[in-house]
């Protein structure tokens, strides 16, 4: 999946992926202070409206999910995981004005809720609010500034957006490096925006690089395909990308 304002949908796959990093980077911080390894957990079916919640939204039933999610939250109003699986529900149905409002009440009632402010991020740059998307795109990077998703997604809105007033390619180049590093530049998404960040910077030579790399990508989707190589082609004829949303 490339970029995910490309798409004009929030796309949950890359946010739960997010919030499960930063799960298992608990896990792991736990293990290594714990003196004994844990047992393996037993398999049980999901019981709590959460997991259910979970369950629904992972087979595609939206609906359930958000019942399921709102349920939870009338159990435990004040979690802000609760609000964050609801918002997603929200998100993925294209209802972004709903996603937001649980986003922002994750947040209030964790300001640490690094997956609810990246969430809502996604979830603004969709709406085309890009100021408030690059304000949450920043705290998400102060919160974790060892997760990559945020200088990835702060990046490709500083290169590409349609409001040149908001565009900085130098900016971007960095957070997108950034996000790079990070990942051990193992992520071609990643790569993707470096090179729309470059382009931005009028660094032509090296956005034809990254993007030839991007669509070496093994198992690279047609649609992706078929957008890198019409970005390729605007930076082999010196010019950047922008959206037009």
């Amino acid at each position: 999946m490339t970029n995910l304002i490309r798409t004009g949908q929030l796309a949950p796959t890359r946010t739960l992926l997010f919030s499960l990093a930063l799960a298992a980077t608990s896990l792991i911080t736990a293990s290594a202070q714990s003196p004994e390894p844990a047992p393996a957990p037993t398999p049980v079916p999901p019981t709590s409206p959460l997991d259910l919640g979970n369950a629904a939204a992972n087979k595609g039933d939206l609906d359930t999910a958000i019942a399921d999610f709102t349920q939870a939250i009338q159990m435990y109003p004040k979690s802000a995981v609760a609000y964050n699986g609801r918002g997603l529900a929200y998100g993925k149905k294209g209802d972004f004005d709903k996603a937001i409002a649980d986003f922002s009440q994750a947040v209030l009632l964790d300001p640490t809720d690094a997956p609810g402010f990246y969430n809502r991020a996604l979830a603004y740059q969709n709406k085309g609010d890009y100021v408030n998307a690059i304000a949450d795109n920043k705290q998400t990077i102060q919160l974790v500034p060892k997760i990559p998703d945020g200088y990835n997604n702060l990046a490709w809105i500083l290169a590409t957006c349609p409001e040149a007033s908001l565009r900085d390619g130098k900016k971007a180049v960095e957070s997108a490096t950034k996000a790079c590093e990070l990942s051990g530049w193992k992520n071609p998404n990643y790569i993707d925006t470096l090179a729309a960040a470059c382009a931005e910077a009028g660094d032509f030579d090296n956005a034809v690089k990254w993007e030839t790399q991007f669509l070496q990508t093994p198992n690279l989707s047609a649609d992706d395909a078929a957008d890198a190589k019409t970005h390729l082609a605007l930076y082999q004829a010196h010019q950047p990308f922008h959206t037009t949303r």
